[in-house]
């Protein structure tokens, strides 16, 4: 029974990979599509910090921490600077609040969507209709 159940396992588990597939090439790298939201930047920066962890070999715990709370906000200044996404009209007051929003979402205390009311409620978002 066991063999079995590793067959059929086996058999479907690269199914959702074989319908997965586009027909599509994918024609470009768009900037603007990665920095779309919030939400896009939160993740994209906790794999850059994770990244730059690894890649200078960090081991120090606080050293970690310092590192994956100023890549949100880093990551905000340089798409303020070079225009993308959807920070390309922030103010430095925004760049630097949406900065250490998208710190508090990437390193887990907060939700994306309690962010986003307290940037509301901070006057900094306008509020969906």
């Amino acid at each position: 029974m066991k063999k079995f159940l590793m067959l059929f396992v086996a058999l479907f588990a690269f199914v959702g990979i074989t319908f997965g597939q586009g027909v599509f090439p994918i024609e470009g790298l768009d900037i603007n599509a990665m920095f779309a939201s919030l939400a896009g930047v939160a993740a994209g920066s906790v794999i850059v910090s994770a990244l730059l962890i690894q890649w200078f070999k960090v081991t120090i715990g606080w050293l970690k921490q310092v590192i994956s709370w100023l890549v949100p906000v880093v990551v905000l200044v340089v798409g303020n600077l070079l225009n993308f996404g959807f920070m390309a009209e922030f103010s430095w007051l925004m760049t630097f609040v949406y900065g250490v929003g998208a710190g508090l979402v990437s390193n887990g205390i907060f939700d994306i969507a309690i962010v986003q009311a307290l940037l509301v409620a901070l006057g900094l978002k306008k509020k969906k209709v």
